[in-house]
């Protein structure tokens, strides 16, 4: 539908799908459910937040729309001809033989091909966890067995976007890793957010970021400097160079990342799943929450259709029909979705990510409601009431 050069609407209206990921400027979805949010554009780059995404971020990005080189990655390392290439488009730029990057309502999916590995790599934000999850499913299709590596790469933040004082703050950082669940888990001792009545550099985080997988990686490590070594890009990357295990670093006193690597051999035409959740949670009540996190990996197609499912009904409760598409295709999904997933709920994006409640934008934003579910809209009058002042 409306096809143009760089994609085309999808599903009715439903989901876009970028077939030219260069595009000319960032193509992006944010997806929140009103605790975590996460925006992902077509190249791949972006960020997680938890609850505010500037007091409370937890991937680091630049915000850099020309380049647009900085997110959460998944990359490939054949083995046996020491190859290297990334699922998306950053950081590598792999000549893909196929490509294509469909965002939908609370999800996005890239489907790509190189090197003979055709990837599927959906990214989903469940509608009651305070995470995102990953499904990532990889087939063979070189006509050869293959000896590959995948490996995960997130640079950590833990705290208040931008960070004047990068070098500082990852001193506070302190990672490691479980075992018994597959997970990374990363707790600084510092933030920054100037909170109400608090005592401003004096203070901890208070919560634990989770990365996890379904799979037991093979290595692992959260020193930055493991991967690229020192002064090297993307491009001559130490490790994707030298390949070999990782050395399982964790603790503090380095640049914090999440990286995992899977040592993986896969006959011609094999499939491997593996699942992957990253979230935040309150050191309070990790205990009690945390089995819910985990329980997210075993289960992901049926958080996936709940998601999807979600959103659809509520788009669908109101619907126009015009002898014009695109404005069936905006009015109907679009504009509906990006207010509230976008506006409302995340209230952040690539040009603005300030996580602010702004007192207009949020009354002007909740006239969606209207049409949809009237009750929300009088909600968000009686709080912005709360927050008025007698002198106006």
């Amino acid at each position: 539908m409306l096809k143009n050069k760089y994609g085309h609407f999808s599903d009715g209206g439903a989901s876009y799908t970028v077939t030219d990921w260069r595009t000319p400027r960032p193509w992006i979805n944010v997806i929140s459910n009103g605790q975590w949010g996460l925006a992902i554009s077509q190249a791949g780059g972006g960020y997680s937040w938890l609850e505010h995404s500037m007091l409370n971020r937890i991937t680091r990005w630049q915000q850099d729309t020309v380049g647009d080189h900085c997110g959460k990655f998944l990359l490939l390392r054949d083995n046996d001809t020491g190859e290297s290439w990334s699922i998306t488009p950053q950081p590598l730029k792999p000549a893909f033989e196929k490509y294509s990057c469909v965002h939908g309502m609370g999800y996005t999916v890239f489907n790509t091909r190189a090197f003979g590995i055709e990837a599927e790599w959906t990214i989903f934000v469940p509608q009651n966890i305070k995470c995102e999850v990953w499904t990532l499913k990889l087939k063979n299709v070189s006509g050869r067995k293959r000896n590959i590596s995948l490996v995960s790469y997130l640079e950590l933040l833990l705290g208040v976007f931008p960070d004047w004082h990068r070098e500082f703050h990852n001193l506070f950082v302190k990672t490691k890793f479980d075992r018994k669940t597959n997970s990374l888990l990363a707790d600084s001792n510092l933030w920054t957010a100037p909170l109400p009545g608090d005592a401003g550099w004096n203070k901890g985080w208070p919560f634990t970021a989770v990365f996890a997988a379904s799979a037991a990686p093979s290595s692992y490590t959260c020193d930055k400097e493991e991967i690229f070594g020192a002064y090297n890009s993307w491009h001559d990357a130490r490790f994707l160079k030298e390949g070999g295990a990782l050395s399982g670093r964790t603790g503090m006193g380095f640049e914090p990342i999440i990286s995992m690597k899977f040592d993986l051999e896969l006959a011609d035409g094999e499939t491997k799943d593996i699942n992957f959740m990253l979230g935040a949670l309150k050191h309070d009540t990790f205990a009690k929450d945390y089995p819910a996190y985990i329980k997210a990996l075993k289960k992901p197609q049926a958080l996936l259709k709940e998601t999807r499912d979600h959103w659809l009904e509520l788009c669908n409760r109101f619907i126009v029909k015009t002898p014009e598409p695109a404005v069936d295709a905006l009015v109907n999904y679009w504009l509906k979705y990006q207010t509230i997933s976008c506006r409302i709920l995340g209230r952040s994006a690539y040009y603005q990510c300030g996580g602010a409640f702004g007192f207009r934008d949020q009354l002007q934003d909740s006239q969606l409601y209207l049409a949809l579910d009237p009750a929300r809209t009088k909600a968000q009058i009686k709080e912005h009431a709360t927050h008025q002042k007698k002198d106006g």
